[in-house]
């Protein structure tokens, strides 16, 4: 990652290793990503190439942001949030990533949701956002331990004795796809000791997973009132983004689920 206290145009360095990132995730063959490849997004040459990497060339025009966007086939808000510096550069990623279905029976959804109300009730969460330790502090099986070199990272630990083990790559700090991860384990865990209580398969799907998690990093009485208070002339999902720390792509899944649904 560039030092952005010593660059001119730090969020057009930030696109840079943005498209680098997306262009290794799309490329069939597995081959290895050059920066000229990245460059050849914008017709430039080797030498404005360099520049853009080392943020001595400000990429802001839109014409600039949607060939990008078109190439890469990525949707164009997230390249302008990246020039911005309005989302941090490991949320567009996993974004992009995906995290895999959010649906599944209604039924089963409805025992989720129920589950995620209990947990929040019994956690005394009454704001948002979200504390996901104050959630695994009410479930003794499962234990979250704290990185003794950063405090906002955890330590990676064994799967297996019932601690959440969350990928953290050297240097990413609490964002909202990284608090999602987080709590996916965490729900991954959970339905592996409680799927007989709540009425689902053992062999329960990644989708059922993913929706206990966002139940409870969203939940629908802090969803409503969040909806009642944002600013009516502002987006909407952004605000909510804001609020309850989690990615732009993440909170409008919920809010198809949560007026899908009415809860």
């Amino acid at each position: 990652m560039p030092n952005f206290r010593k660059i001119k145009f730090p969020h057009s360095a930030n696109l840079f290793l943005l498209c680098k990132e997306i262009l290794s995730l799309i490329n069939p063959r597995g081959e290895t990503v050059i920066d000229q490849d990245v460059g050849s997004l914008l017709e430039f040459d080797p030498a404005d190439c360099t520049h853009w990497k080392q943020g001595r060339r400000n990429i802001q025009s839109l014409q600039s942001l949607y060939q990008i966007a078109y190439k890469l086939e990525i949707d164009i808000h997230s390249i302008i949030d990246a020039v911005q510096g309005r989302k941090a550069l490991n949320d567009i990623i996993q974004d992009f990533k995906s995290y895999g279905s959010f649906e599944c029976d209604t039924n089963v959804r409805f025992y989720l949701q129920k589950e995620a109300t209990n947990l929040i009730k019994k956690a005394k969460i009454k704001s948002y956002p979200i504390s996901i330790p104050q959630i695994i502090s009410v479930v003794p099986q499962i234990e979250m331990k704290m990185a003794c070199a950063r405090k906002n990272l955890l330590k990676e630990i064994d799967a297996n004795s019932n601690y959440i083990p969350p990928s953290s790559p050297r240097g990413v700090e609490f964002c909202g796809s990284f608090r999602f991860l987080l709590m996916q384990k965490f729900a991954n865990i959970y339905l592996e000791i409680h799927h007989e209580r709540l009425r689902i398969k053992k062999d329960f799907t990644q989708a059922e997973c993913n929706l206990f998690a966002l139940f409870l990093l969203a939940p629908t009485e802090l969803i409503q009132n969040a909806v009642v208070n944002q600013n009516h002339n502002q987006d909407i999902v952004n605000q909510l983004a804001g609020f309850f720390e989690l990615t732009p792509f993440l909170i409008n899944t919920r809010l198809k689920d949560f007026f899908l649904h009415n809860n």
